[in-house]
């Protein structure tokens, strides 16, 4: 709350007593009041004796408006590459189940589950009614730690947004989920999807391009496929920081410090420009210095233009 220095008027008031010093605090309340407005009268009285009030309601007011430039959950549609779905054909098969290897031992903070694209907005989606979530440094899993159980308890549809399960910097190399209890559909018994599964290591996601195993796939050509899982693509956009690798942007060094690089993009045809955004990666885990282990945050520019012709464009050119 800002601090409102005294007036002479509450000096004077000061000299007259008791009574004075209970208007000064008054008029001092009011103009903190000033911060958190109400048109309800009995609202601004309370404000007057409450300044416990006016600082909580200054706070929701600044939280609010942080909100309004916070991106927004938002789920675009996928046309290819939507996942990895999984179940079973027959009631006597084995529980479906995904296995992730990512080719070393990593102390792993979290893993989340992000669930594949729904058809429309009232679809509760595939995600897994009842399943576990195991990591070991074996890859028979002869010896694990359970980090998650469904239990008898159906574990609650997420309605599109990533699922977070803090693993407490446990060291492990393979990942296996296994699924209890899916959705009937189709013909198909216990069906589920998953667009991606991140599993983070010290600000790094270092499931990105790891090895994927399946048990119940049911396999889609360019649709739905067990790789997918590890690619960085979801329905709410690309991962924006990670391990580097071919498949997920171009990273150059650069030795001396007057050397520059630079990418030249070919939309195909002219289209309106209006932002450019550069969306940052990482080294790989054990190459990178500490600096660069460190979440990044992308960089946008605005396109602004005085004439309809610059403000379309052919080709992107970025340079470093």
């Amino acid at each position: 709350m800002r601090f409102i220095p005294p007036s002479p008027h509450s000096f004077r008031l000061r000299q007259l007593g008791g009574v004075g010093v209970f208007a000064a605090s008054i008029l001092t309340s009011l103009q903190a009041a000033e911060v958190a407005q109400s048109t309800n009268p009995i609202a601004k009285v309370a404000r007057v004796f409450n300044a416990e009030l006016v600082e909580t309601e200054t706070r929701v007011s600044w939280i609010k408006e942080r909100l309004k430039i916070m991106a927004q959950h938002q789920e675009h549609s996928m046309k290819t590459g939507l996942g990895h779905r999984g179940g079973r054909l027959q009631p006597s098969d084995p529980d479906p189940s995904v296995t992730l290897d990512l080719g070393a031992e990593f102390p792993l903070d979290h893993i989340f589950l992000v669930p594949a694209q729904r058809e429309f907005l009232e679809d509760q989606g595939i995600f897994p009614k009842k399943f576990t979530i195991e990591l070991s440094s074996k890859p028979d899993f002869s010896q694990r730690t359970i980090v998650y159980t469904s239990g008898k308890e159906e574990h609650p549809q997420p309605e599109g947004r990533p699922v977070k399960f803090t693993t407490q910097g446990i060291e492990a190399r393979y990942m296996r989920l296994t699924v209890h209890k899916g959705h009937d559909d189709k013909g198909w018994k216990d069906l589920f999807g998953l667009s991606e599964i991140a599993m983070v290591s010290k600000w790094s996601i270092v499931s990105f391009g790891a090895e994927v195993t399946a048990v119940g796939a049911l396999d889609s050509p360019e649709i739905w496929y067990p790789i997918a899982l590890t690619d960085g693509r979801m329905p709410h956009g690309v991962w924006q920081n990670g391990q580097s690798s071919p498949t997920r942007g171009d990273a150059t060094i650069i030795k001396n410090g007057g050397e520059s690089v630079s990418w030249t993009i070919h939309l195909e045809e002219s289209a309106p420009i209006d932002h450019m955004s550069c969306f940052p990666t990482s080294l790989p885990h054990r190459e990178s210095p500490p600096s660069c282990r460190r979440r990044s945050r992308s960089a946008s520019w605005v396109v602004q233009t005085t004439t309809s012709t610059l403000g379309a464009a052919r080709y992107a050119v970025a340079a470093t």
